[in-house]
């Protein structure tokens, strides 16, 4: 997770996207895994990927939709 940041951090979003799959694919039951794909949903919307953003977006509210990243990305959705 960290270093997906610092790929986001340095706008180089393709490779912070690949981190933050990596930990929501990898560790699904780890406390990080909800952030990690909101914050993949906002890598897809920097890369200029709405639909793509959307789609994850909707996957975390159905994986985990009582975390606080639920609720941001429910108010993203619209």
């Amino acid at each position: 997770y960290a270093i997906a940041e610092c790929f986001y951090v340095q706008k180089k979003y393709k490779e912070a996207l690949a981190e933050y799959r990596r930990v929501a694919d990898n560790y699904p039951k780890g406390d990080m895994a909800p952030s990690a794909l909101f914050k993949a949903g906002l890598c897809h919307q920097k890369l200029k990927e709405n639909d793509k953003a959307k789609k994850v977006w909707k996957e975390l509210l159905e994986k985990y939709p009582k975390s606080d990243e639920a609720l941001q990305a429910k108010a993203r959705l619209g």
